[in-house]
């Protein structure tokens, strides 16, 4: 048994992910219900995707949510920031594609959350 490091774990731009979520049809409550522990559970069930695993060049780690329909992935500063400079113009797009609410989706890719993993001791920041 590996013991889990402590860490704080804090939601970046947190009214307008949930504005997002809300455009996709995913209520707070189930999004949230998916990121928690399951039942009983002390360790995540989430899969991990190793970066060599992946088709593309992103040095990222992936995690898979056990029902399979959320995809985690860890990101750089600068991914951080360039998402926090389009937020406004993401969330405004997703306001005007009328065919989210159908169902239906953009081309463009369903960030939902972002936040941001800090390590005791470490000073390093694993946004996610």
């Amino acid at each position: 048994n590996v013991p889990q490091p402590a860490f704080k774990c804090s939601q970046l731009h947190a009214n307008e992910f949930k504005e997002i979520r809300g455009a996709f049809g995913i209520p707070n409550r189930q999004f949230f219900s998916v990121l928690e522990l399951q039942n009983r559970l002390t360790e995540s069930d989430f899969s991990v995707i190793k970066a060599g695993d992946t088709a593309g060049k992103s040095p990222s780690f992936f995690f898979l949510s056990s029902d399979q329909r959320f995809i985690l992935k860890s990101c750089t500063k600068r991914d951080v920031q360039t998402l926090g400079e389009i937020l406004s113009a993401y969330r405004a797009h997703l306001e005007t594609c009328t065919t989210i609410r159908n169902g239906n989706s953009s081309l463009l890719p369903r960030y939902l959350a972002l936040y941001r993993l800090e390590f005791p001791g470490d000073p390093t920041i694993l946004p996610v």
